[in-house]
């Protein structure tokens, strides 16, 4: 079961995306601050993590900052209620897989956390199409 870290500082938002979560049958835990959600990624690592980038204290670009100097694998969506093309741009240069922006449908944040999963991991082996005696 995968395990996804919900970083956000709304306690409204953590409890309904853990609830979703846990319906489409992932793991999730929960985070309402940076430096909570870094402790959380060094003790307990996840398949990947939710990211609000307007949380308390360090920001979210601040904590994928250091989160790519600790663990360079692990795939975040940005969640956040920023709109700006910049900053969705340096979002993704600092290294986000992907940036979803509030407000938005869940099916559609579920779809984005599926398709990023199945990049940082791979193919299924029962998804894969192969072909023998070609010859």
């Amino acid at each position: 079961m995968k395990q996804i870290l919900v970083v956000d500082d709304d306690p409204l938002m953590r409890r309904s995306l853990s609830v979703r979560l846990g319906q489409e049958g992932y793991t999730a835990a929960t985070a309402a601050t940076a430096e909570e959600a870094l402790a959380c990624v060094q003790t307990n690592r996840p398949d990947l993590l939710l990211l609000d980038i307007g949380l308390p204290g360090m920001d979210g670009l601040e904590a994928l900052r250091a989160l790519r100097t600790q663990v360079a694998d692990i795939p975040v969506i940005f969640v956040t209620a920023r709109r700006r093309e910049l900053d969705q741009i340096v979002g993704l240069e600092l290294g986000a897989d992907d940036y979803i922006t509030k407000p938005f449908d869940l099916d559609v944040l579920l779809a984005h956390i599926k398709a990023v999963l199945r990049r940082s991991t791979g193919i299924a082996p029962d998804r894969f199409v192969g072909a023998q005696n070609l010859a």
